[in-house]
C-alpha cells in the first residue's frame, strides 16, 4: 500500500495539467463538449445492452464531441499480463499493430493508468516524465500533444483503461 501511495502521489505531482492565459476558454470549450458526451452516453446505456457497443459510442463521442484526435480502449489481460485495444478511432495500422498486446511492463500512460489506478494526463509534451516513453513514440507517430489514460474500474477491480488523445496542447 505504501509503494502503491508513493507512485500516486508522483504521478498526481508530475503529471498535474498544466495552466495558461488561454485555460478558461478550453477548460469551458471542453466541459461542454463533456456534458454532450455524457448525454450521449447516458442514451447509448439506456438503449444498449451490449457493452461493445456502449464503448464504441463513448469513443466516438469522445472524437466528436470533445474533440479528441484519437481514442482508444484497453482491455486487461492480466492472467498474460498485458492490455489488449479493444475498440480504437483514428489509429494508424502500424500503431494498431505496436499495441495489439501491450505488457504491463512498457513504459506508457495506459499502464501506468493501469498500475497505479489513478488518471495519467499529459497536457503538453514538457510535462511527460520518462515512465512513459512508449507513449511518446506513439504520439510522435500519430501527432500527439496531450493525451490521458483513464483506469476502467468496476467493483474496486481495475479492468481496462480509456486513452485519448489531442493533436495540441492542453492546459
Amino acid at each position: 500500500m505504501t509503494a502503491r501511495r508513493s507512485i500516486r502521489s508522483r504521478s498526481q505531482r508530475e503529471l498535474a495539467p498544466m495552466v495558461d492565459e488561454r485555460g478558461d476558454d478550453r477548460r469551458d470549450a471542453l466541459e461542454h463538449g463533456v456534458a454532450r458526451l455524457l448525454a450521449r452516453l447516458s442514451r447509448a446505456l439506456v438503449l444498449e445492452s451490449r457493452p461493445e457497443i456502449v464503448v464504441r459510442a463513448a469513443l466516438d463521442a469522445l472524437v466528436s464531441e470533445v474533440g479528441a484526435t484519437s481514442a482508444a480502449v484497453y482491455f486487461t489481460d492480466f492472467d498474460q499480463l498485458v492490455a489488449r485495444p479493444a475498440y480504437t478511432v483514428n489509429y494508424p495500422p502500424d500503431v494498431l499493430e505496436r499495441v495489439r498486446d501491450i505488457s504491463l511492463d512498457i513504459p506508457s500512460m495506459s499502464t501506468l493508468a493501469l498500475l497505479t489506478s489513478d488518471v495519467v494526463t499529459i497536457g503538453s509534451r514538457a510535462e511527460a516524465p520518462p515512465e512513459i516513453a512508449f507513449s511518446l513514440e506513439l504520439a510522435d507517430r500519430m501527432g500527439i500533444h496531450a493525451s490521458a489514460a483513464v483506469p476502467l474500474v468496476a467493483a474496486g477491480r481495475t479492468l481496462g483503461v480509456l486513452v485519448y488523445n489531442l493533436g495540441e496542447e492542453h492546459a
